[in-house]
């Protein structure tokens, strides 16, 4: 009879050990989910633009638009846009309005709108009331971007 108690007492032991691990504890210093929901501002735009010709940086004026992000890991989208310009080149940032969903993963958000094209951004920045993304996107074989955005609530 002792022995079964000891066996039954290693057993839970044993038990409580392995259920209880380190990596369920975010200990990281990446911020809670929850300073991610709300409505957040678009400020400002930075970043780089590369083509056959070189990487240039892209400066950004006068920019607009919202994105909401809901607890039910929906958001938001109103018509983002930004007057860009690489060097000579005018490069004009539209975003349409759209909705959809979206996953975090520590650093990593998803958005995935209703159209289906996902676009994976890193999280750089994220406090109560800043947030800055960046979001690397190739637009045809040799041309791609290095966006930064910069949000407020």
């Amino acid at each position: 009879m002792k022995t079964l108690l000891k066996i039954f007492a290693i057993l839970f032991i044993s038990l409580l050990t392995f259920s209880c691990n380190n990596n369920d504890d975010d200990n990281s210093g990446t911020p809670v989910a929850d300073n991610l929901i709300g409505t957040w501002q678009y400020k400002s735009v930075s970043g780089s633009f590369t083509s056959p010709a070189g990487t240039f940086p892209m400066t950004c004026i006068n920019t607009t638009g919202t994105i909401t992000l809901n607890a039910n890991l929906t958001y938001s989208m109103s018509n983002v846009s930004s007057a860009c310009q690489s060097g000579k080149l005018d490069l004009p940032l539209a975003i349409a309005a759209n909705s959809g969903t979206y996953t975090r993963n520590n650093t990593s958000l998803v958005t995935t709108p209703s159209s289906g094209t996902a676009f994976n951004m890193t999280i750089e920045e994220l406090t109560s009331n800043r947030m800055k993304m960046r979001l690397i996107q190739t637009i045809a074989a040799s041309v791609s971007t290095n966006v930064v955005y910069t949000l407020e609530k």
